[in-house]
């Protein structure tokens, strides 16, 4: 699940900003390329507890995994590479979904609010140039489109050829752009009846 998602599952959980952010945490650290560091703060840990054991159980969860194997196999059908495809897949199931959350109404003021605790957090056991990473993260995610750009399957292939251009084995070439966009919005419009079953399940085994 992408950070948007997580957010919007938390806030259910516990709505409060340490909580919320706690559980988008592990992704940050990752668009930034820091490891993660214990930060003190009981709030941050919780919600990032949320966020691992969310994970396991939405990784394992059948709509994912169907949708996930069913987009990877199309795109390997329209000349990806395996690697590409399978990154496609998961990635590009795991963004649509945040784009279909915010489409269907879930509100982004948790998400809003967890950033806006980022742009001032500096909790122990972050050192300087952790802290200056991550609250210009919040900053930039602020300012951006997200999540209603993940409405659009254009974007999100864009974002996914940058995500994925630094993996010289999973990277895809602008060739493919279009394929990739297409079979995106075939993901867009199945996704959506499987919604309700995927949130059901995830809900019912919050920790």
């Amino acid at each position: 699940m992408n950070f948007y998602g997580h957010s919007v599952l938390a806030a259910e959980y516990d709505a409060s900003p340490a909580f919320v952010l706690g559980a988008m945490l592990p992704d940050f650290y990752g668009m930034v390329r820091l490891r993660p560091v214990h930060s003190g703060d009981t709030a941050l840990q919780a919600g990032t507890r949320h966020h691992h054991h969310i994970d396991q159980v939405f990784h394992g969860a059948g709509p994912f995994v169907r949708h996930v194997a069913k987009t990877t196999h199309t795109l390997e059908q329209a000349g990806l590479s395996r690697g590409s495809a399978r990154a496609i897949g998961h990635l590009g199931t795991e963004l649509i979904l945040d784009g279909l959350l915010f489409a269907q109404g879930h509100s982004t003021a948790a998400y809003a609010a967890a950033l806006d605790l980022l742009s001032d957090l500096d909790p122990p056991g972050w050192n300087a140039s952790m802290t200056a990473a991550l609250q210009d993260l919040a900053s930039r995610l602020s300012q951006a489109p997200l999540p209603a750009a993940y409405q659009s399957t254009t974007f999100v292939g864009s974002q996914l050829q940058r995500i994925l251009d630094r993996r010289p084995r999973l990277r895809f070439t602008s060739e493919h752009a279009e394929i990739v966009a297409h079979v995106l919005s075939g993901l867009q419009e199945a996704l959506p009846a499987d919604i309700p079953a995927l949130l059901a399940t995830l809900r019912q085994k919050e920790p």
